[in-house]
C-alpha cells in the first residue's frame, strides 16, 4: 500500500524530462505547487526514486515551528551528505570552502582537524555572499563528477536566509549537473509572503518552471481506492468516495483505510482525523471572524451570502462580507459558477 502510486504520468515525464537536461550539465529548479494533500512530495519522491543509482539525492524539509535557525533548508542536505563520506572525501569536496562554512556546519571541526573559522567580514553584505559562495560551491562539486538531485520540501515554510540562498544559487549555478525540485502550498501564499516574493524575482529570469499538481481524475481515485482497501470496489462505492473527497489523494487515502478497516460497503460519516489534521490546519490560519462565518456555512450545500448575513445577526453585514472574502483568498471557499454569490467549500 505504501508503494501505491496512481496517475501523474504528465508531472513525471516533465521531471523526468528535467532529470536528463540537467544531466547534460543545464541546472533545473522545477517547483511542484498545489493544495495540502495532492502529493507534491510524493510526486517528487517518486521521481528521485527512478533516478537513485544515477547520482546522490539529497533532502531538505521546511518546517512550520518558530525558532529554526536561519539557512536550515541547506543545513539539512549539506550536512546529511558531508556524514556519508570519509574524511578524505569531505577534505575534497569541502576543504576549499571549509572555513566559511565552519559557522554554518560546526561538524567541519570535527572531521577536517583545525580547520578554523574564517575572519569575521567588514560588513554584514560581504559576510553573506562569503557563505553564499560557500555553500553554492558545494553542490558545484558534488554535480561535477555525477548529477545531483535536491528535493526542497515545503518551502512556504522555508525561512526569508533560505529563500535568499535558493535565490543566488539558482542564479550561480546554471551550468551544472545539478536538478532542484522545490514543493509549497499555494494556500498559504499570499502576496507579501518571502516565497512570493522569491518566486516573483525567480519568474523575471526565467529561472524556474512551475508544475502545478492538480486533484485525481475520479477513475485515478478509484483506482487509489482500491490499491488501499486490498480489494475492488463497486463502482457505487467508488463514485461516492470520489464525490466525498473530490479527489484530493490524501482524502481518498483516509478515506480508503476506514473501509478497509470497517469492511464496509458504504461511505460512513465518520472524518477520519488525518482529514480533520488538514482541514483543521488550514483553518488555524484564518481569523476568528473568517471561521464564525465558516461555521454557518458548513451547516448548508451552497453557502449563500444573502443567508449568512441573517446568520449572523449579531455582527455587521461588513464583516460576514469580509469573513468570505478571507475564505475565498484562502482557497477554502470558491465561487458556485452557477449562483451569483454563492460558494461551494473547496
Amino acid at each position: 500500500m505504501a508503494d501505491t502510486f496512481v496517475g501523474r504520468e504528465t508531472e513525471l515525464t516533465a521531471l523526468y524530462a528535467a532529470f536528463e537536461r540537467a544531466s547534460g550539465g543545464h541546472t533545473q529548479l522545477l517547483i511542484v505547487v498545489g493544495e495540502p494533500g495532492v502529493g507534491k512530495t510524493r510526486l517528487a519522491e517518486r521521481c528521485s526514486q527512478e533516478h537513485v543509482a544515477r547520482g546522490p539525492i539529497l533532502c531538505a524539509r521546511c518546517y512550520e515551528h518558530q525558532g529554526t535557525p536561519p539557512f536550515w533548508l541547506w543545513v539539512q542536505p549539506l550536512r546529511a551528505y558531508l556524514r556519508s563520506l570519509d574524511d578524505g572525501e569531505v577534505q575534497d569536496i569541502a576543504g576549499g570552502v571549509a572555513p566559511s562554512l565552519v559557522g554554518l556546519l560546526p561538524e567541519l571541526s570535527e572531521w577536517l582537524p583545525g580547520v578554523a573559522a574564517a575572519p569575521e567580514a567588514d560588513d554584514s553584505v560581504t559576510a553573506r555572499f562569503r557563505l553564499y559562495d560557500a555553500v553554492t560551491r558545494l553542490p558545484q562539486r558534488v554535480a561535477r563528477d555525477t548529477p545531483l538531485v535536491l528535493i526542497l520540501d515545503d518551502l512556504h515554510w522555508a525561512d526569508e536566509a533560505s529563500l535568499l540562498l535558493l535565490e543566488y544559487l539558482a542564479r550561480a549555478l546554471r551550468d551544472s549537473r545539478l536538478l532542484m525540485v522545490g514543493t509549497y502550498r499555494d494556500v498559504q501564499l499570499g502576496r507579501t509572503h518571502h516565497l512570493a516574493r522569491t518566486l516573483s524575482d525567480l519568474t523575471r529570469e526565467q529561472l524556474f518552471e512551475r508544475l502545478a499538481l492538480l486533484r485525481l481524475a475520479e477513475q485515478e481515485a478509484a483506482t487509489l481506492t482500491e490499491a488501499v482497501a486490498g480489494r475492488p470496489i463497486a463502482s457505487n462505492l467508488a463514485s461516492a468516495m470520489f464525490d466525498r473527497t473530490d479527489g484530493n489523494p490524501l482524502f481518498v487515502t483516509e478515506m480508503a483505510r476506514v473501509l478497509a478497516s470497517s469492511g464496509g460497503n458504504e461511505v460512513g460519516q465518520r472524518i477520519p482525523e488525518g482529514i480533520r489534521e488538514v482541514i483543521g490546519t488550514r483553518l488555524e490560519g484564518l481569523s476568528d471572524a473568517c471561521n464564525a462565518t465558516l461555521r454557518w456555512a458548513a451547516l448548508m450545500r451552497t453557502p449563500a451570502l444573502s443567508l449568512l448575513r441573517e446568520l449572523q445577526a449579531d455582527v455587521t453585514e461588513q464583516a460576514v462580507i469580509d469573513g468570505v472574502s478571507e475564505a475565498l483568498a484562502a482557497d477554502v471557499l470558491i465561487e458556485a459558477g452557477d449562483q451569483a454569490d454563492s460558494y461551494n467549500f473547496a
